[in-house]
């Protein structure tokens, strides 16, 4: 399976019929993380994992209240893959690298 992994921070118009597509396939996973593209404009970062050219999972960080939180949702055909931990690990490389965040996780 070739999955390609793309940071639309700064390209989300360019991706917007994607996403919507993307969304309106998605579950009670969209209502769970409220996710929108509303949502998406706001993130600090945003990357996508593609399939076929066609969007299977997204992942983003948005600050609130000072504090980043991460969000991730991945097709529910896609899932136990190991694809939704590449596609965090990648936005979470991303964030430390170039955004100057740090993060705490547990285990």
């Amino acid at each position: 399976m070739n999955i390609c992994f793309v940071d639309l921070t700064s390209n989300i118009d360019e991706y917007r019929e994607k996403i919507e597509s993307f969304l309106r396939d998605l579950d009670t996973e969209k209502e769970f993380i409220g996710l929108s593209v509303k949502r998406l404009i706001k993130s600090e970062l945003v990357f996508a994992a593609l399939h076929k050219n066609e969007i299977i999972g997204i992942s983003g960080l948005r600050k609130k209240h000072g504090i980043a939180r991460r969000y991730s949702v991945l097709r529910r055909d896609y899932q136990g893959k190991g694809l939704g931990k590449k596609l965090s690990l990648k936005i979470l490389a991303h964030a430390k690298k170039d955004h100057n965040i740090i993060t705490v996780s547990y285990k």
